[in-house]
């Protein structure tokens, strides 16, 4: 089940006991890694960073004879979070490489316990 829902992909799971408080001192420990993660405020030059990081790794797809093209990140809201990608035929971006993306800027920016939205704005 956790497979199919793509914000779990972000979430720590802890395992404690109401009887013999096992786990406890971990859930608070992910309690404050989740609390510190929400707050914390992501600057335009480190999102566009990471973009490249993520377009090097694996190149951006062919559309119509047209390689894409992404310019830059920068955040559109923060509840939820809200990254938004300008570039050229940005729209046309399949399914797959937004997943992709999705999945690297929340390994990379080490977000837990949040949802990660992306807008594509074309140039």
């Amino acid at each position: 089940m956790l497979n199919k829902i793509s914000f779990f992909q972000s979430v720590e799971i802890n395992f404690i006991s109401a009887k013999t408080s096992y786990g406890i001192s971990n859930l608070i420990k992910s309690i404050d890694r989740a609390y510190k993660s929400k707050m914390y405020t992501f600057k335009t030059s480190r999102l566009t960073h990471i973009l490249y990081e993520a377009v090097l790794r694996n190149n951006l797809p062919v559309v119509n004879h047209t390689r894409i093209k992404l310019k830059y990140a920068h955040v559109g809201g923060y509840n939820p979070l809200i990254i938004i990608i300008h570039g050229t035929r940005a729209s046309y971006l399949p399914k797959n490489y937004i997943t992709y993306l999705k999945s690297y800027f929340i390994r990379k920016l080490n977000l837990i316990g949040m949802s990660l939205q992306m807008k594509f704005i074309n140039k």
